[in-house]
């Protein structure tokens, strides 16, 4: 946030909190209330002060969201919860309530203090570590969900007794599915032209809990198929290791041999060899002793083993097929279950892909809520005067100025 000179902040420090009742007093006078409690008269209402040190009756509502036909015992089983506190524990769950059709809830009672998180009607009165609670859903407590652990993030705005609605966390389990699955779609392109192929890999829980909807990755590079050869790669991350949430990935790789065109902006320049390739050195134009991309490589190239190609300048072209074209098209063959939150979608690249991935997440704010940009080209373009140096656009003019 950029602060100008005439910005003005105001910092609120809030001591307590009061409860009021309805009544008539004298201004700045002792009063009391209806409930017969001690309280000090303002704007003509009899307000008491709280004790801030604890607060008792604070409540939220944790529901589980599960197609119940997709259990191994439709109608025969029943859904429990461990957890590392207030009220639960790892060793034996609590049976959630069957509230509707594939719906189940527990309620969570607790007590805030400065020395942290309690269960208000437990024996057990340890306090929550770090204030976050950690918690997984089971079949009969027996059939453990798969994935990372669910949690909750103490305090929570609206649990006190103050509020008719209280804080509900909705979840999505699944316990079964242990493979992602994926499809190949062709997408006619109004921004980059032609009809192009588009990659898609669904994550293992898809298929299994219907009312779950899913974060989206968009990934340049993508090779279509590669969800067949190494699906391992992202089911790890989200199954096996339960590092990450659940996501939908969408992979682009259909540049029709213009790769770098589609993947960079401005327009650039770049070195090709005038004979053969990089990996026999321009037919042995230079000496295996030329490390690749130093100044020294782009001289000789410059000098006698190569050429300047133009090329670049249509990566916004690219991000808009992929959010306007592509993300629509997904969203209708999954049934509307892609998120819509701008928190939710991402880019991830390598190289090109990387700058690619930035230039998204940096020029679209609104839309484009993360980014991994890996071993990017942050270098694009080569200068056009010197062709052994590089601008570095992304981080001179993208960066600088928007």
């Amino acid at each position: 946030m950029r602060i100008s000179p005439y910005t003005i902040i105001l910092a609120v420090t809030l001591t307590s909190c009061i409860e009021f009742t309805s009544g008539s007093c004298s201004e700045g006078q002792s009063c009391t209330t209806s409930d017969g409690n001690a309280g000090t008269c303002l704007s003509g209402r009899c307000l008491v002060m709280l004790n801030i040190d604890v607060r008792d009756n604070l409540t939220f509502t944790i529901t589980v969201k599960y197609p119940e036909a997709s259990l191994q015992k439709p109608g025969d089983g029943s859904l429990f919860i461990r957890g590392n506190g207030l009220g639960l524990n790892w060793i034996k769950g609590k049976q959630l309530q069957k509230t509707s059709q594939d719906t189940w809830q527990i309620q969570i009672d607790y007590r805030s203090s400065i020395d942290g998180f309690q269960c208000m009607e437990c024996q057990d009165k340890a306090f929550l570590d770090n204030g976050k609670l950690q918690y997984r859903v089971l079949v009969d407590d027996f059939d453990d969900m798969l994935g990372a652990n669910f949690a909750v993030s103490l305090p929570l705005a609206k649990s006190s007794s103050y509020f008719n609605s209280k804080p509900e966390i909705v979840v999505y389990p699944w316990f079964y599915s242990t493979s992602s699955s994926s499809d190949h779609i062709i997408v006619e392109s109004p921004q980059i032209g032609g009809n192009r192929s588009v990659s898609i890999i669904f994550p293992p829980s898809f298929k299994e809990n219907t009312y779950k909807t899913y974060a989206v990755l968009f990934v340049p590079d993508l090779i279509s198929g590669y969800s067949e050869i190494k699906p391992y790669v992202f089911e790890g991350l989200m199954l096996e290791h339960s590092v990450t949430e659940e996501f939908v990935v969408i992979g682009f790789s259909d540049y029709n041999s213009r790769r770098t065109t589609l993947l960079t902006t401005p327009v650039g320049s770049e070195m090709y060899c005038a004979s053969g390739t990089y990996s026999n050195r321009c037919n042995n134009c230079y000496p295996n002793t030329t490390i690749e991309y130093t100044p020294a490589w782009f001289q000789v190239l410059k000098d006698k083993c190569g050429y300047r190609y133009y090329t670049g300048g249509k990566l916004d072209d690219t991000i808009d097929f992929l959010l306007d074209t592509v993300y629509p098209r997904v969203q209708n063959l999954s049934i509307s279950r892609l998120s819509t939150q701008r928190d939710n979608i991402g880019f991830m690249g390598y190289s090109h892909g990387g700058l690619a991935a930035c230039h998204a997440a940096w020029t679209r704010p609104k839309r484009v809520g993360f980014a991994a940009c890996m071993s990017s080209s942050f270098w694009w373009p080569f200068n056009n005067v010197t062709w052994t140096t590089c601008d570095f656009n992304f981080i001179n003019r993208t960066v600088k100025v928007t």
